[in-house]
This record gives structure tokens, sequence and C-alpha cells, in this order.
């Protein structure tokens, strides 16, 4: 895993109770290679390695790309159960 972003996150049960917590998703350059977002933020750690002072800016904006892609509002309980 490259790197993972926490976030808030909640949902509705069957019976109407909002449960909130949080919800994590990780980045693996494996898996997101479909992803473009993902791919995008992978091929800047293949090409530089790191994040120095000369690139932060360019990493924040692939990030914030990737993590726009990822937080999703409309996560349901069932999209939670297929995903384990």
């Amino acid at each position: 895993m490259l790197c993972a972003l926490t976030f808030p996150h909640s949902f509705l049960r069957a019976d109407g109770v909002e449960v909130h917590g949080v919800r994590t998703v990780g980045l693996c350059p494996v898996c997101d290679a479909e992803n473009p977002a993902g791919r995008a933020v992978v091929s800047h750690f293949s090409n530089h390695g790191e994040v120095t002072s000369a690139h932060v800016d360019d990493v924040a904006t692939l990030l914030r790309e990737w993590s726009e892609e990822v937080v999703r509002s409309d996560v349901t309980a069932a999209d939670v159960t297929a995903a384990l």
C-alpha cells in the first residue's frame, strides 16, 4: 500500500439509525492500476520516489483528485457487505 486516506463516514441501518464512524481507503499500485487518479499518484512516486518541496503542490493535486474519487457519499450498507 502506497498511502491511505481516513475520513468520516456514516450510513443508515435498515431500522433508520444513522451509524457514524470512519472509513480508510488504501492506494495499492496493483489493485488501483485501473483507476486513473490512483495511477497518477503511483506514477509520481515511481518517477520521483518521494515528496520534495519542488513537487509538493503536484502531489497535493494528485492526492486531492484521487481522494475525490474514493470518498463517496453514496456508499450503502449493501456496498459494504459486498466488499467483505
